[in-house]
């Protein structure tokens, strides 16, 4: 993968939860094609062991994660399916076990993405932003969860240049 194609390589990422323990997702892996997405998280005792939660069709590109209020990771991701061709993909934990994932850009009918961000406000709204070259401009669109599906996303940024990098907080 170039890097001209891949829009986000940072990571980790990394939020606390009400109860003092850090979540953390990242991407990795052992060749530069294949990255995937893992998750760990601190308790009392340390660190819980590493988790693959994501293998990767390609490699993934950015991973961004969100603690609900009742300590529950959100997870959102774009992976490449080709050098120019990704999606983004959402996962969460539900206390018990892994949901999803998500495929969210069938719904958004996005033809590539690469940044991407999630906060979760306390109403429990999963809200996220990405940049999307579906227009073929790059725009920054926004969608949210409130429970019962993801909205529609619409384009928040409507520049006539490459917007890129979104990033949120919700206070």
């Amino acid at each position: 993968i170039s890097n001209q194609n891949i829009v986000c390589r940072g990571g980790p990422d990394a939020e606390m939860d009400r109860n003092g323990n850090f979540h953390v997702a990242w991407f990795a892996g052992d060749e530069a094609d294949e990255l995937d997405v893992y998750y760990s998280r601190s308790t009392d005792s340390g660190w819980t062991e590493t988790l693959k939660i994501w293998d990767a069709y390609f490699s993934v590109g950015c991973v961004r994660i969100a603690v609900d209020s009742e300590c529950n990771p959100h997870v959102l991701w774009a992976d490449w399916y080709s050098p120019s061709y990704c999606r983004l993909f959402y996962m969460y934990h539900n206390g018990k076990q892994w949901v999803g994932p998500a495929i969210l850009t069938d719904t958004f009918s996005i033809n590539t993405t690469g940044r991407c961000d999630i906060e979760i406000d306390d109403s429990s709204h999963i809200h996220i932003v990405w940049n999307d070259y579906r227009d073929g401009d790059w725009d920054i669109y926004y969608s949210v969860n409130r429970g019962d599906g993801w909205e529609e996303s619409t384009n928040i940024s409507q520049l006539s240049y490459r917007d890129t990098y979104p990033d949120m907080e919700i206070y």
